[in-house]
C-alpha cells in the first residue's frame, strides 16, 4: 500500500488571499503615489468645483471698524440661485450690528433688513424705531445701474474659484485653460500637510494671475449664462500684481474647505457639498433705492 502524499498545489482560497492581498497593496499605492499627489488633489478640487450642484460659503472679513460674517448657500439645480444671510458690525466697539437676508438670481438681487440694533439716539434722545424697514424686500435688477444690478449670484459663483455646474465638455475646456494659462501656480513641495478630525488636508499657498484668471473668469460666466464680463478685457490686467492666497483642500474628498485672502482680513469657509436646496426670490415690493431712502428718513 503505497504511502499518501501532500499536495503541494496551493489552494484556491490561498491564491484569492493573496490575490487580495496585491490588490489592496496596489489601490495604497496609487492612493499615496497618485490620488493623493499635492498636484492631483488640487486639480480635483478645480473640476469638482466646477461640476457642483450646490455648496455653502461662510465668509469672515474685518475692515476698519467693521466686521461682516456671511453665510451663503449656493444651488445650481434646478436653478441657480444664492441664499445668503449676513451680521454687519460697525463701530469702534461693533455696538451697531445689521442682520440681512438677500436672495440673489443671475437677473436680479432681492434684499430685506432682518434685525437692526444700536446704542446710537436719535436727535431728540430716543431709540430708533427701525419697524419701517424691516421684513421688507427691495430689488436690484441686473439692467439696473442706478441699484448697482445683481451682484450676489456673480460674487458667489465668480469666486477665488469659481463654482457652478459645467458639463462634461465645458468642464474639460476650462480645465485646459486653466492649465495651459496657468492661473493658478504653487510650489507643491512647499504643500502643508495636517489631520483634522481624522482626515488628511494640504494647505496650498496660491498664486493668482490676474490676466489670466479674468480670462477663465469670462468663459466660466458665458457657460453659466452670466453676461457681466462680456466686455472686459483681460489684457487690461497684464500689469496687475499677482494675487495671493492659501487654500485649504480635504485630500480623500477633494473638496475645498478653506480660503484665506493674505493681503486683506477675509476667509471663506466651505461645506455643504451637493446640497440641493429651494430657493424663491420673494415678491419684491420696493426697489433698493426706496428701501435705502426709507432707512435714512428714520429720526
Amino acid at each position: 500500500m503505497s504511502k499518501p502524499t501532500i499536495s503541494k498545489t496551493p489552494s484556491v482560497r490561498f491564491i484569492i488571499l493573496i490575490a487580495a492581498i496585491l490588490l489592496v497593496s496596489a489601490l495604497w499605492a496609487w492612493f499615496r503615489l497618485v490620488y493623493s499627489r499635492p498636484s492631483a488633489v488640487f486639480n480635483h478640487m478645480l473640476s469638482s468645483m466646477l461640476a457642483s450642484p450646490g455648496l455653502s460659503k461662510e465668509i469672515s472679513q474685518t475692515q476698519d471698524s467693521q466686521k461682516v460674517d456671511q453665510n451663503v448657500q449656493l444651488t445650481t439645480m434646478p436653478e441657480q440661485r444664492v441664499h445668503s444671510t449676513s451680521v454687519l458690525h460697525q463701530g469702534a466697539d461693533g455696538s451697531t450690528v445689521i442682520t440681512t437676508e438677500s436672495v440673489g438670481t443671475i437677473a436680479a438681487d432681492y434684499v430685506r433688513y432682518t434685525d437692526i440694533q444700536t446704542s446710537q439716539k436719535t436727535a431728540g434722545g430716543k431709540e430708533f424705531n427701525f419697524a419701517s424697514v424691516l421684513g421688507i424686500w427691495g430689488k436690484a435688477a441686473a439692467n439696473d445701474p442706478d441699484s448697482g444690478g445683481a451682484q450676489l449670484f456673480n460674487q458667489t459663483s465668480l469666486g477665488v474659484i469659481p463654482a457652478g455646474n459645467l458639463n462634461a465638455v465645458q468642464r474639460r475646456q476650462l480645465m485646459r485653460q486653466i492649465e495651459q494659462d496657468q492661473v493658478y501656480t504653487t510650489d507643491y513641495s512647499s504643500v502643508k500637510r495636517e489631520i483634522v478630525a481624522g482626515r488628511p488636508q494640504y494647505t496650498y499657498d496660491v498664486t493668482i494671475k490676474p490676466a489670466a484668471y479674468v480670462a477663465m473668469l469670462k468663459t466660466f460666466a458665458h457657460d453659466i449664462g452670466v453676461t457681466e464680463l462680456e466686455t472686459v478685457d483681460p489684457a487690461q490686467y497684464q500689469d496687475t500684481a499677482p494675487l495671493r492666497f492659501t487654500m485649504t483642500i480635504d485630500v480623500w474628498s477633494g473638496q475645498l474647505q478653506k480660503i484665506n485672502y493674505t493681503d486683506s482680513g477675509r476667509s471663506e469657509t466651505y461645506g455643504s457639498y451637493g446640497a440641493r436646496l429651494q430657493i424663491n426670490p420673494p415678491n419684491a415690493t420696493l426697489t433698493v433705492q426706496e428701501l435705502q431712502s426709507r432707512l435714512q428718513q428714520i429720526q
